[in-house]
């Protein structure tokens, strides 16, 4: 399984983790932000994963962003509340994904939004704000 998909895979699991600790009776403004931050191994090699996003249980939906070995600056900016550009992860991360679950049917449903990935010849200026 390749990094992405591995991302991809750790996100939606995380989101309907989320979803299901959310308590949906709490009416529909309620929402639950999540920050999560772990070790995975990539070629051999432990990385920082950060995942982070929002869960709405009353709709059933919530995000979740993806991003391996994020920077100091990302790790301490990031909020769960607020959804992101790509461009904010430029040259932040060595990659970032974004998915979007819908809890509302028998089977959790995710799906892609976002992503980035590192460039290695000429990195990006972009900035969290």
């Amino acid at each position: 399984m390749d990094i992405k998909t591995q991302i991809n895979k750790l996100a939606f699991e995380c989101l309907v983790a989320a979803m299901r600790l959310c308590d949906a009776s709490q009416g529909r403004d309620a929402s639950e932000n999540f920050k999560v931050l772990m070790t995975i191994t990539v070629n051999g090699e432990a990385k920082m994963l950060l995942l982070f996003g929002k869960v709405y249980p009353f709709y059933g939906d919530g995000f979740c962003y993806g991003v391996l070995n994020p920077s100091a600056k990302v790790l301490e900016c990031v909020n769960p509340n607020f959804p992101y550009e790509k461009s904010a992860f430029a040259g932040e991360c060595d990659l970032m994904s974004q998915q979007w679950v819908n809890t509302n049917g028998e089977t959790p449903m995710a799906s892609g939004g976002l992503s980035y990935t590192a460039r290695k010849s000429k990195m990006a200026r972009t900035a969290i704000v």
